[in-house]
């Protein structure tokens, strides 16, 4: 019997929490109080929204819409490559389809916003390099700026439109250059002086050269050299491409495209090869394998050979 009155006891001061009749009190508050103390939060956390929008209200009016406010920490720009493989390395076996699949899916996939159907709207500048495009500062307020079209047959044996493989299932595979988009960044011809003898030879003012070689002195031999393939047979980058205006005024952009052809690579050997753009302001760095220039490892297995032989 005393349990029961306990329970009851217990029962009825829990109902009369939440609801106290005599007091006419809710949760131990009356109807004022809970006005007063939802009211106070009502406001507090009223203030605390209106001042959140506030801060980034003032801080989107200091942000330019089509250019970073501030780019004087931005690194000139790097390069980048196509087949993208795991540490850099290409090895692949001529006579195997699946060894060299991926790759030739990395190039197909850079490749897709290259055919005509997706240029239809870019201008057709010519098909030999032209000096920068200045189409005035990016937040002038002149609109959308125009494109030039890069046309993916430029590539050759490394378009993928004569062969399917870019090369590898020959033994001789493509890799394909470009450089990355810096808003309003303009390259600059590198002084003579500083130039190969095989950039002199076929010295354009309107293209920044590329070149590649072995790493190593002992992979040189290792080597039958390279095949360049871009506009108007160029092995660099046409300055008409500069500067890149940004997404919101150059939507359809296209970056131009340099493809190298690597000739009669030992079968089986490991061969440490790099690729240098040479530009007055595109700095290189030997702990960056990315910046001014594409450093990977290539290794061509001749038919029956496996990775362990």
């Amino acid at each position: 019997m005393a349990d029961k009155a306990a329970a009851a006891e217990e029962s009825g001061g829990w109902k009369e929490f939440i609801w106290n009749k005599q007091k006419k009190e809710f949760m131990g508050r009356t109807g004022t109080s809970w006005l007063k103390i939802g009211g106070f939060y009502l406001v507090f956390y009223g203030c605390l929204s209106a001042l959140f929008v506030a801060t980034i209200h003032v801080m989107l009016l200091t942000l330019d819409e089509f250019k970073p406010k501030w780019q004087d920490r931005v690194s000139p720009p790097g390069l980048s490559m196509r087949p993208r493989a795991h540490k850099m390395e290409i090895a692949f076996s001529m006579d195997s389809s699946n060894s060299f699949s991926a790759h030739v899916d990395s190039m197909n996939h850079l490749l897709q916003s290259y055919v005509d159907e997706k240029q239809q709207k870019l201008k057709d500048c010519g098909e030999f390099p032209l000096g920068p495009r200045d189409q005035g500062a990016v937040n002038a307020g002149r609109g959308p700026r125009s494109s030039c079209r890069f046309q993916r047959q430029w590539l050759g044996p490394c378009s993928g439109l004569e062969d399917p493989s870019y090369g590898f299932a020959s033994g001789e595979p493509c890799i394909i250059i470009k450089m990355n988009r810096v808003i309003g960044f303009v390259p600059e011809v590198a002084p003579n002086a500083s130039l190969p003898n095989e950039v002199l030879r076929h010295y354009n003012p309107n293209i920044i050269p590329v070149t590649c070689a072995a790493k190593r002195e002992e992979d040189r031999g290792s080597l039958g050299g390279f095949s360049y393939h871009g506009m108007g047979g160029h092995a660099g980058f046409p300055l008409h491409y500069f500067p890149y205006y940004g997404v919101r005024l150059q939507e359809d952009y296209v970056a131009p495209l340099l493809a190298v052809r690597v000739l009669n690579a030992s079968r089986g050997a490991e061969l440490r090869l790099e690729c240098r753009v040479h530009a007055a302001n595109a700095a290189t760095s030997e702990r960056d394998r990315f910046l001014g220039r594409v450093e990977f490892k290539l290794n061509v297995r001749a038919p029956g050979e496996t990775a362990g032989d």
